[in-house]
């Protein structure tokens, strides 16, 4: 740690009287970092005046070539000669530390790197110059209130507290700072608040930092009173799998930062009252209790995630070039002839990624000036989902995540099962099971479930059915929950595995036709590759009865050529279309006659007629719908429980693997053209 060595104080005989009468010189350096080929500077000081001129300089021996131009200089503008100059123990090594230690500074709140301390220590030396006078042996102001505007001064009018004069004064504090809090007015409603504390992990479970902060108890809020709009966009989970897939498919590098307590700048639009917190318990001078008006918004309040999220895209579009996205609002697109910039925002977590690295550093210094952000480097956890980059591409996993619930549950130590629910018997609402205890560990693991299910599409199917009794579970249905965890704890370390290949959308489609034991109602299934990649899927209970095999298909063909569409709409949005048409391939052939052709009036006359809008896309040449044999069907496991066997080979051809797997990936099983 730098010392600095007291010494004695010598008392100087001689009063300087004029400018010029002793000049102190010195020089800094060597810099750690050249600013424009520049290592050194040598500041000269005016002992009568202490104004201050500096050069820099690329060699220290440069200094005898500029000191006669400052010669000339001075003596020119000041009208007299240079009488002394003193290179050591005149008082200039503190000039010199009052120009490092402003100028470094500034650097830091400008967040600017080394590389312009030429700049700034001009800069600071600017200042330093026309900084006021040290005041000698006594304050040189008075304590005064603050009064309004001169309108016959350039200043502002003041009240000298021990005087009834108000002289114009130009030397008072920036009065938009800090405003006086708020009588409590008895019409007027305002929110309690209340403390928040939290630890903060990293992706491996261990601690990263410990978090508190003041929170608004928003729930007291009233809707046109204190808050209208909160309605906040978040960037979806297909919208980030696509933009992963794009960058591995492209080669793009993956960064991420995060926004340091992000709600806390979002401007408040609406008149919003807090109570006082701890600490503060100011009241006026006749006793009224007063509260705090907040501008800006506070973790808390129901609209602080729209208003962050305004102020963010306000940023993005208006300063830095951006477009938001008008498939997902979270997305924010900068393409040029040159490059392709994406920017998806979840909360105060972003990701960038793109053709140009330099951009993307320049993106995360500009959001760096604007908010307080940690830089993460290259991405590797987001939102609980853990991201290894390997030679081949990325594995996105959620180990740390499964593990939590596992331990939740005790069930660290079960054994593991090949799959995650059996075929038989069927799980149903009423049965001779008696009702199982614990409702609210149910819907909470079955919740947390729901969220695996953004890297685990093998899950997908399984714990829509266990979502289905959320109301009132049983013993049947927690066993079932117990099954997907004892799979889930022998496939700890499977994930979505992201590769390289042919830049291509299909789909596949698939449903099992009244497989509802209650209702009879039939289960819709569906995936959707950019590539090789599973970007999209989804296994869900139809809404209606079907009346044959053919209706329960063609339903769930509608609602995956609807997904498919709407990636198709967002790739066409990044200037990344596929060269080929997106083809969805099914194993029914009487659902593609009817996809195709219209004559079949009377068989699909009752079908809703929202569904019908795949017969326009297939006749105007969109998309194309194909055959694919049943035993090569993907989405088969997104509609039923199938054999061990059969789900290990649609588990890898959705591509959930482990480490050890990335070559043993069946691609044929995405392309049954070419079987």
């Amino acid at each position: 740690m730098p010392e600095t060595v007291a010494g004695v104080e010598y008392e100087s005989l001689t009063t300087h009287i004029a400018p010029l009468q002793l000049i102190v010189s010195d020089v800094w350096g060597p810099a750690p970092v050249t600013s424009d080929g520049f290592c050194y500077y040598v500041a000269f000081t005016d002992v009568y005046t202490r104004y201050t001129w500096v050069y820099v300089l690329k060699q220290k021996s440069k200094v005898l070539t500029v000191f006669p131009q400052f010669h000339r200089q001075v003596e020119r503008v000041l009208g007299c000669r240079l009488q002394a100059l003193q290179s050591d123990r005149g008082g200039e090594f503190h000039a010199l530390k009052q120009i490092v230690e402003t100028g470094l500074s500034m650097l830091v709140h400008a967040t600017m790197p080394l590389s312009y301390w030429r700049d700034t220590f001009s800069t600071a030396v600017y200042l330093i110059n026309r900084l006021p006078s040290s005041p000698l042996n006594q304050f040189r102001s008075t304590p005064c209130t603050f009064l309004g505007y001169s309108p016959m001064h350039k200043g502002y009018r003041c009240q000298d507290v021990n005087s009834s004069l108000s002289p114009p004064s130009s030397n008072l504090p920036d009065p938009s700072s800090p405003q006086p809090l708020p009588d409590q007015n008895p019409s007027t409603t305002f929110l309690p608040h209340n403390s928040y504390a939290m630890v903060k992990r990293n992706a491996d479970g261990t601690v990263d930092r410990y978090k508190a902060r003041l929170v608004a108890k928003g729930f007291s809020q009233h809707a046109g009173l204190d808050f209208r709009d909160t309605f906040s966009p978040v960037v979806r989970a297909v919208t980030i799998r696509t933009v992963l897939a794009l960058a591995v498919m492209k080669g793009w590098s993956l960064r991420q930062v995060d926004v340091n307590n992000a709600f806390l700048n979002g401007v408040l639009t609406e008149k919003v009252y807090m109570s006082q917190p701890p600490g503060f318990d100011m009241v006026a001078p006749n006793g009224q209790q007063l509260v705090c008006k907040l501008n800006k918004a506070l973790y808390g309040l129901r609209q602080a995630p729209r208003a962050w999220f305004q102020t963010l895209k306000h940023y993005l579009v208006a300063q830095l070039g951006f477009r938001a996205s008008k498939a997902d609002l979270s997305l924010f697109i900068r393409a040029t002839i040159e490059s392709s910039l994406l920017l998806m925002a979840y909360v105060n977590d972003i990701i960038i990624t793109g053709s140009s690295t330099n951009e993307i550093d320049t993106v995360v210094q500009q959001l760096h000036r604007q908010f307080t952000l940690k830089d993460m480097g290259q991405l590797y956890f987001f939102l609980g989902v853990s991201v290894h980059h390997t030679s081949q591409g990325l594995l996105l996993s959620q180990k740390k995540y499964i593990t939590d619930i596992l331990h939740k549950t005790g069930m660290s130590g079960a054994s593991t099962t090949p799959t995650p629910m059996v075929s038989t018997p069927k799980l149903v609402a009423s049965d001779d099971s008696p009702p199982f205890a614990d409702g609210p560990l149910y819907r909470s693991i079955v919740g947390m479930l729901q969220y695996v299910c953004i890297t685990r599409p093998d899950l997908s199917f399984c714990v829509n059915k266990l979502s289905q009794y959320m109301n009132a579970p049983s013993e049947a249905h927690w066993k079932a929950v117990k099954r997907v965890l004892r799979y889930l704890l022998g496939t700890l370390d499977h994930g979505l595995f992201f590769s390289k290949g042919q830049f291509e959308l299909v789909g596949y489609s698939d449903a099992d036709w009244a497989s509802s034991v209650e209702d009879r109602r039939s289960t819709t299934g569906y995936v959707i590759y950019l590539g090789s990649n599973p970007i999209a899927w989804c296994s869900k209970k139809q809404p209606v009865v079907s009346r044959s095999s053919s209706e329960a298909e063609y339903r769930s063909l509608a609602n995956c050529v609807a997904e498919l569409l709407w990636v198709k709409q967002l790739l066409d949005e990044l200037g990344m279309s596929p060269c080929q048409f997106p083809v969805v391939w099914c194993d029914n052939t009487s659902t593609m006659s009817m996809a195709a052709n219209p004559t079949h009036h009377a068989r699909v006359k009752h079908i809703e007629i929202d569904h019908h809008f795949i017969r326009e896309k297939v006749l105007d040449g969109t998309l194309l719908v194909n055959f694919v044999p049943s035993d090569k069907q993907v989405a088969d496991v997104l509609t039923k429980p199938i054999t061990p066997k059969q789900f290990a080979t649609f588990c890898r051809a959705l591509c959930v693997l482990s480490s050890t797997d990335f070559l043993f990936q069946q691609k044929e099983l995405r392309k049954p053209g070419e079987c």
